[in-house]
């Protein structure tokens, strides 16, 4: 039934492009270099895709010169967590897998996002793709990860969700990478938050945010360093979800109140609010009344006008959940009422600052390259080709691994 929804999906998104034959020919490869080659994926929240150069994060630096780095990586669009997270995992911008932001609303079912509910995830999951080709994986923590991937046989959980110190991700990955190897897991997952934490309540060029990149880069280092002493073959790749940018309270904007909150759901992403009219005949008169009143703080978008490159309205709104008005503010201002320190969630091609990092390493990545962006749909792609597992229909174009693989 999955499977059957998935293409029907590919269908009705008529851009969603299938690229088995790419990546097939570099699961080919894979699989003659190794048998069974082994791949660490670990996000930075909010880790900015300047901050290893800004605040000299030393073990990154270095491995970065040993493998992989692209300029920056292209978020999905709403740049905020668990689309982007999503999106790498799945292949699939956020109007297509309909993860659309880290709260938003179905007006069909009337319901708002529930994070622990696992039918808001019926997409195909690199830990899916995975279990079906018999290919075992582990995750600690990354974003909705365990709810995605409850009832899979061949993922391996960390159970502990809160407190979890860099001793305990060491342990677990080489509790994992010590089992036999028919047990063993050829992907682990894993996620830190320190950076998303420290930008926003403190700024990207805080001293907060400054530790804060300082103390993953140094879990890193000393990951790396464990798994070194199991000798197996790793390869890490290391990336985030979107970027930061200062603001502060003076920035706040208020919805406007030519919105009736009798007549419309209203979901409030701080970078974008998301209106649902509960009367569909009003929505012209309220948007060309919200167009009226030339507020230079935001811009306003019925659903079909959103740009082509966000991947969101119009036929790209896959589950219709982007709304009928949509509100988007222009940087510095943000509808985010508590912003005091640093946000996301604009569009990249406005404010650079949204831009997430991308550095891979390991025996099967070239050494020394740097890449021009793309897009962050590509990793769940790349790790596929790594894997020599077939993924499912997806958004990415298959080139990356070309690129940055032997």
């Amino acid at each position: 039934m999955k499977t059957l929804k998935r293409a029907l999906l590919a269908l009705i998104c008529l851009n969603l492009s299938v690229w088995f034959g790419g990546a097939s020919l570099h699961a080919q490869t894979a699989s003659r270099a190794q048998d069974k080659p082994y791949i660490i994926l670990i996000s930075g929240d909010g880790f900015r895709y300047d901050y290893a150069e800004k605040y000299q994060a030393k073990n990154l630096l270095q491995l970065s010169t040993q493998g992989v780095k692209a300029k920056w990586m292209i978020p999905s669009y709403p740049t905020v967590t668990h689309p982007n997270h999503y999106a790498m995992v799945t292949g699939l911008y956020p109007g297509h897998s309909g993860i659309l932001g880290n709260n938003f609303y179905d007006p069909t079912t009337k319901k708002p996002y529930n994070k622990s509910d696992k039918s808001w995830y019926p997409q195909e999951t690199i830990w899916e793709t995975a279990d079906k080709q018999n290919v075992k994986t582990a995750n600690i923590n990354w974003v909705n990860a365990q709810v995605a991937t409850s009832g899979l046989k061949k993922v391996y959980q960390y159970k502990k969700k809160k407190d979890i110190t860099t001793e305990d991700r060491i342990t677990a990955v080489l509790d994992w990478l010590k089992m036999p190897e028919d047990k063993r897991p050829h992907l682990i997952t894993l996620y830190f938050n320190n950076t998303d934490h420290a930008g926003h309540q403190s700024g990207p060029d805080s001293e907060e945010t400054k530790q804060a990149v300082q103390e993953i880069d140094e879990a890193i280092g000393q990951i790396v360093a464990a798994v070194d002493g199991t000798k197996l073959p790793v390869n890490y790749i290391f990336v985030s979800d979107h970027g930061m940018i200062g603001i502060n309270a003076k920035d706040r904007l208020l919805i406007p109140t030519v919105v009736d909150t009798a007549k419309f759901v209203i979901n409030n992403q701080n970078a974008m609010v998301n209106l649902y009219a509960k009367d569909a005949s009003i929505v012209r008169d309220v948007y060309q009344k919200l167009k009226a009143t030339s507020n230079p703080g935001y811009k306003v978008y019925l659903n079909n006008e959103l740009p082509a490159e966000w991947h969101l309205g119009g036929k790209d709104d896959c589950y219709h959940r982007v709304g009928d008005i949509i509100l988007v503010p222009v940087w510095p201002k943000t509808f985010n009422p508590k912003a005091v320190g640093g946000v996301h969630g604009f569009a990249l091609e406005l404010q650079k600052e949204m831009g997430a990092t991308f550095i891979a390493w390991g025996p099967m990545f070239k050494k020394g390259l740097v890449i021009e962006p793309f897009e962050n749909v590509e990793i769940y792609g790349l790790i596929s080709a790594m894997l020599g597992i077939k993924p499912a229909a997806n958004d990415g174009k298959g080139k990356l691994a070309a690129e940055v693989l032997k």
